[in-house]
């Protein structure tokens, strides 16, 4: 059998989409504020549709100072802590076991943790409870808030299936380049009127940070966050860095809200 061509013919199953149509002709409105006026109406729901779960959860974070201006490097004492910082790259990891029951009561056990930021450096990266729901998000306003339509422009970029889903891919515009706001994409699953994915940059006083939270269909009809991604340039007062992290999630023990409605759907049965 060996150098021998061997020949099968393969069948696929044929899977027939049909996609709305899209018609935009000047001066109408763009196709997106259909859609976001549907998530918008929702997001109450979806901010509080989790009763409790059980998650295991990884996280690692890593930063980097660059340059330290010669302003900080006056004394002796500071000129030598400032060459242990410069070009050392800082890790943080953790596992734990994270409980959380609606309204807000978190029960974080740690399983393993790893530090190597000085006591200087340390920094707090909460991505567990990342809500994308509510109406600010990140310190910022949420463009799936209430009055979103006064600071956000939005644009639809497209379509595409993700399983039997259709995902709507949007774009979020701030209004008059805002710096108390954000900026990207959201992916939006049609008839859910829920995330799919998180895409969107932000700045701070002397910070430039990008994010990406990714959903994934835990059980039927019902996403949630199950990964973050964040990188960030500093510069602040000089002082120039780096810094990223990565957190996932797995879910276990999951309830969700039995009497409520999910939006195309029957109402969901609240055991995992």
């Amino acid at each position: 059998m060996r150098n021998k061509d061997i020949e099968r013919d393969v069948v696929l199953e044929e899977r027939i989409y049909q996609l709305r149509e899209v018609n935009i002709t000047k001066d109408s409105e763009d196709p997106a504020y259909a859609v976001m006026r549907q998530v918008i109406a929702y997001a109450p729901y979806y901010r509080t549709f989790v009763k409790s779960y059980t998650a295991g959860t990884y996280l690692k974070g890593t930063g980097k100072i660059n340059k330290i201006p010669a302003l900080f490097k006056i004394s002796k004492s500071v000129r030598e802590d400032a060459k242990k910082y410069v070009g050392r790259l800082f890790v943080l990891e953790e596992q734990r076991r994270v409980t959380f029951t609606a309204p807000n009561t978190w029960d974080n056990e740690v399983k393993a943790y790893t530090n190597s930021f000085p006591d200087e450096l340390q920094v707090s990266l909460e991505t567990v409870n990342i809500n994308l729901y509510q109406p600010t998000i990140f310190g910022k306003v949420s463009p799936l808030g209430p009055g979103a339509f006064s600071y956000y422009q939005y644009k639809l970029k497209g379509f595409y299936t993700e399983g039997e889903h259709l995902i709507n891919k949007i774009r979020v515009i701030p209004k008059k380049g805002n710096p108390e706001l954000i900026s990207g994409y959201l992916y939006i699953v049609e008839n859910l009127w829920c995330r799919s994915a998180v895409d969107v940059k932000m700045s701070y006083s002397g910070f430039n940070a990008s994010v990406k939270v990714t959903c994934k269909e835990i059980r039927p009809s019902v996403f949630l966050n199950t990964s973050t991604t964040l990188n960030a340039d500093i510069d602040v007062m000089g002082i120039k860095g780096e810094a990223s992290y990565l957190s996932a999630i797995h879910y276990t023990n999951l309830d969700i809200d039995a009497t409520a409605f999910i939006p195309g759907k029957e109402p969901q049965g609240s055991n995992a």
